[in-house]
């Protein structure tokens, strides 16, 4: 039966609706803002003009712009350390401010290399949608929703911040500069704070986005496979589908996670030395009630990043891992010996390598992992603890001896 043009237009609607790339727009909007967006360009025609190539190419210039602009970030902050003579707060606070710099400088550094991949895990992430009827759309949308009103909320509160912090700090360090120095200085460093805040939570965002699609997805799968299995006739006959299934939702994790894996190692590698210099920073030296909440919000941030690393890290391979505990329950004398192979295939894929988000394979971010990793953070904070009392009692003994002498 032929459609008519109004079905024909309602059907194509509903087809784009179901897209990936339509259910986040407004999060894509906000990474499009800071730069962070990667745009497929596909183009038939030949000996385009010049001009019509940059157009064509500006997202990657805006993206290299922004990139130079944390590198430079970065950079502007190393001039602090041309002045330390010991190693005291001040050094201290230094050490903070440019790890977090170099951190996000890394963040935009590896999104512009490896954002071009985006586009095709949409389409990869749409076929699979398409083939197995998942329907995590709808929570995806919300979510991403939710996320770009929590971006706002975050850039106008960092705004803020920075504002606030300039009236106390800045005044100082602008006084040797002339009127129009001062301004481009502050132009500047403002800007930059902008495109570092915004490329720090939207990053991070996405990362927490793509588990938590991930995670539904599998979670999904292992509901289908749970009602087949329940029904001992119908698991003999679907065990191949669902083993294709999760196959391919682990093709897609592992082609996010060639994207995310730079995030990960650098987040790790930073955000653990972050919290211990601010834990020494705040137990070793007086400062302003000002510098010690900024602090003490770093350590916070800190926490959250690790956070949504691990625990949305370690719930999608837990989640993928779900399906073992079913296939095992599964009673082989109701399988046929032609399934019997698939069904060992699948039990070998579960049991072998961890299947999840990794840092360049030098781990997989699972349950152990968030272990030793809390671990470590706790015994790095335990010891600056102790530092602090060894040195409290030398400071005390030390007094005393004067006093009596």
């Amino acid at each position: 039966m032929r459609l008519t043009k109004v079905e024909d237009i309602t059907q194509s609607a509903s087809v784009l609706s179901e897209k990936l790339e339509v259910a986040i727009k407004p999060f894509l909007a906000c990474l499009s803002i800071a730069g962070l967006r990667r745009r497929h360009i596909v183009t038939e025609e030949k000996n385009i003009g010049i001009f019509r190539q940059l157009i064509r190419w500006k997202y990657m210039f805006y993206a290299i712009i922004i990139l130079l602009l944390l590198w430079s970030n970065f950079l502007f902050s190393l001039k602090d350390f041309a002045s330390v003579h010991a190693f005291d707060g001040k050094l201290c606070k230094d050490i903070i401010s440019s790890a977090w710099f170099l951190q996000v400088a890394f963040y935009a550094a590896n999104n512009l290399v490896m954002g071009r991949h985006w586009p095709s895990f949409y389409t990869a992430w749409d076929k699979y949608a398409e083939n197995t009827g998942t329907k995590t759309r709808s929570m995806v949308r919300k979510l991403a929703i939710f996320l770009t009103i929590v971006y706002a909320c975050w850039v106008v509160s960092s705004c803020v911040f920075l504002t606030i912090s300039a009236l106390q700090t800045r005044a100082n360090t602008t006084a040797s500069l002339s009127l129009t120095e001062a301004i481009f200085v502050n132009i500047f460093l403002f800007t930059a704070y902008f495109y570092f805040v915004s490329t720090w939570f939207l990053l991070t965002a996405q990362f927490a986005l793509a588990c938590f699609m991930f995670y539904r997805a599998f979670r999904e799968q292992y509901r289908d496979l749970k009602l087949d299995v329940e029904e001992k006739c119908s698991v003999s006959n679907t065990i191949e589908s669902h083993r294709l299934r999760h196959d391919n939702l682990c093709r897609l994790v592992s082609q996010a996670d060639s994207i995310f894996s730079m995030f990960i190692f650098v987040t790790v590698a930073t955000a653990i030395p972050l919290i211990v210099f601010t834990l020494y920073f705040v137990m070793f030296e007086t400062t302003d009630t000002f510098s010690y909440g900024a602090t003490w919000w770093s350590v916070i941030l800190c926490t959250v990043q690790l956070f949504v690393i691990f625990i949305g890290g370690a719930a999608v391979n837990t989640a993928a891992h779900g399906s073992l505990d079913l296939l095992y329950k599964i009673d082989l004398q109701d399988v046929p010996i032609d399934k019997l192979q698939k069904l060992t295939i699948f039990l070998s894929r579960l049991n072998a390598r961890s299947i999840g988000f990794s840092a360049f394979d030098l781990f997989i971010i699972d349950k152990p992992t968030v272990v030793t990793f809390f671990g470590s953070i706790l015994t790095y904070a335990i010891v600056v603890i102790q530092f602090r009392s060894c040195t409290s009692g030398s400071l005390a003994l030390s007094s005393c001896n004067r006093t009596s002498a």
